[in-house]
């Protein structure tokens, strides 16, 4: 009994031992801290350590055999060690963030790119289909402010096979392989009867000439985008309804991809913009291709574009002469 009573004592003492050593430690680290001058270097906290127990207990029993090891230099290392890590350990540095360019400047510069472009003329080879039913044809068209545009598909030796016009609001189609010829408002139900996207005619002349369709919404935000970097435009209508997602590049006027919601939040139809180059301080796509959720729908690779053209007279007008006329609005 006596005994056992003697070996808690000489613990009790080892902890309080220990104890002291630590506290001891704690007090002695801001004290070397601060009278460190400015221009010397952070001492290594292990050494610091090392240096200051008087003892010398860690350094003996790392550098003692098994059998010399005393229990007081190893409740010593236990309690220190964690310690010396946690001293050592760095918080991780927080990624930097890069300001977001403003919204509503953002869609300015846009719309003013559109605007910019006083008339417009382009060459270029439409393919539309799926699958083995692809058909590849050559295209042609011509644009100019408010909103008028022509657009004629060649056959393979360069005959009209399509031509289609809108003269501001109104809308002209014939078709010269059966000499059929539609007419009507310029809707987008009208549209979307032939150019198989649920488009208005502003976001089809904007298309044509590069531009991404800007559908009307009541407020919008910006973020940094995943991936690649660059930025990403949510268009928002009245309590908070998503109608458009707009992807630019880095420099926020680059417009690389755009998805067009219908009202239950579902895609309607993507458009991607690639390929790009500089034509009088504008940026424009190469190819520009229309999808939805099933898959392509159509796809323009334009192979040449002009801006500042001369329209003829009578561009936006059609010469039908004994075709059967459908009335699109009746």
């Amino acid at each position: 009994m006596k005994r056992r009573y003697k070996a808690l004592r000489n613990n009790w003492a080892r902890m309080r031992i220990n104890t002291s050593l630590i506290r001891n430690l704690w007090k002695t680290f801001p004290s070397a801290q601060s009278r460190r001058p400015a221009h010397m270097p952070a001492p290594n906290i292990l050494k610091v350590f090392l240096r200051l127990t008087p003892t010398g207990a860690v350094s003996s029993y790392l550098t003692s055999s098994k059998n010399e090891r005393s229990p007081k230099a190893f409740v010593l290392a236990a309690l220190v060690f964690p310690l010396c890590l946690y001293g050592c350990a760095r918080a991780p540095k927080a990624l930097p963030t890069r300001p977001a360019p403003e919204v509503n400047e953002v869609l300015e510069s846009l719309n003013k790119c559109k605007n910019d472009l006083k008339s417009f003329g382009g060459v270029g080879r439409f393919k539309t289909g799926r699958g083995t039913g692809v058909r590849s044809l050559r295209m042609v068209w011509i644009g100019s402010r408010p909103q008028n545009l022509r657009v004629e598909i060649l056959g393979p030796w360069g005959q009209p096979m399509l031509s289609f016009v809108i003269n501001e609001s109104r809308f002209f189609l014939h078709s010269l392989e059966d000499n059929r010829y539609f007419k009507g408002d310029a809707t987008t139900d009208n549209l979307s009867r032939f150019v198989s996207v649920p488009v208005r005619a502003e976001d089809l002349f904007g298309l044509l000439s590069g531009q991404p369709p800007i559908l009307p919404f009541h407020h919008a935000k910006i973020r940094a985008s995943t991936g690649e970097g660059g930025w990403l435009v949510s268009l928002y209508k009245k309590w908070g309804r998503l109608v458009e997602k707009i992807w630019l590049k880095d420099d926020a006027r680059t417009v690389e991809q755009v998805e067009v919601f219908d009202s239950w939040g579902n895609v309607q139809y993507r458009v991607a913009f690639s390929e790009f180059h500089e034509l009088e301080s504008l940026f424009l796509p190469h190819k520009i291709t229309i999808s939805n959720t099933e898959g392509l729908l159509w796809s323009l690779t334009v192979e040449k574009f002009r801006t500042k053209i001369s329209i003829p007279d009578g561009a936006y007008t059609l010469d039908v002469s004994g075709a059967q006329v459908t009335d699109l609005n009746s």
